[in-house]
């Protein structure tokens, strides 16, 4: 199997993982606090350490380059299944999602000090991030960088160099 192989079919179980964690934190109402989103990043690394593993089980050895690609098409795959899936939750399923996320916000700057209508008017001139589309892309920027790092992390790690 090829570096794009092994990626693409762990990077299918890690978004099919995602989507039951996402579900799970939905049904128990988990998703209003952001250490249990951040634990999703452990499903992540388990997920590119099973890749790297294997790997390793098929060939003798993985440079770092092969563990970087490895990890790579893991993450694309998965940041896509999982971008794709919450914004088609945040736009057909749960729109109310979006007001939550912009009455969370609001709350936090009154709490700093901010009036009500100033809040509002701070709010008004960044409505643009309050819709499914552009939460769903920035979940999928802030997924790639951390799982490029997880998976350049871990190829440092387990990475087996050729013998001469």
């Amino acid at each position: 199997m090829s570096t794009r192989q092994v990626g693409t079919k762990y990077g299918f179980m890690i978004g099919l993982a995602y989507i039951a964690y996402h579900l799970i934190l939905q049904i128990t109402s988990l998703f209003q606090y952001p250490v249990w989103g951040y634990l999703g990043y452990i499903i992540l690394a388990v997920g590119i350490y099973l890749a790297l593993i294997s790997w390793k089980k098929q060939n003798s050895m993985m440079t770092l380059k092969q563990g970087f690609l490895i990890g790579f098409w893991l993450i694309a795959v998965s940041c896509l299944i999982t971008t794709v899936l919450i914004y088609l939750y945040m736009a057909a399923i749960d729109p109310a999602m979006v007001e939550l996320a912009y009455e969370k916000e609001l709350d936090k700057l009154i709490a700093k000090g901010a009036s009500l209508e100033g809040a509002k008017k701070t709010l008004a001139k960044v409505k643009f991030l309050f819709t499914p589309l552009y939460i769903s892309l920035l979940s999928f920027l802030g997924n790639i960088l951390i799982g490029l790092f997880l998976g350049l992390v871990l190829s440092l790690i387990m990475q087996k160099k050729p013998t001469n």
